[in-house]
């Protein structure tokens, strides 16, 4: 997915999303998003014992990044 593509899609489907959903936008594995939510690098929400991640934070992350995904 492209970036553009990948930021309508964010935009438009304000949900949560599991760490693998995060790991396929970023182009990178499940355990780095769980490392990076840890370090609050990402912004992510506790329930329970799940961990979510708001996809407008997802995109935050990506547009403060600076980096192609």
């Amino acid at each position: 997915m492209e970036s553009e593509a990948k930021a309508r899609w964010l935009k438009n489907n304000p949900t949560l999303l599991k760490a693998t959903d995060v790991s396929r936008l970023l182009g990178c594995h499940s355990q780095s998003v769980y490392r990076m939510a840890s370090q609050k690098t990402i912004p992510s929400l506790k329930i329970g014992k799940l961990r979510r991640f708001r996809a407008t934070d997802v995109l935050a992350y990506i547009e403060r990044s600076g980096e192609e995904f």
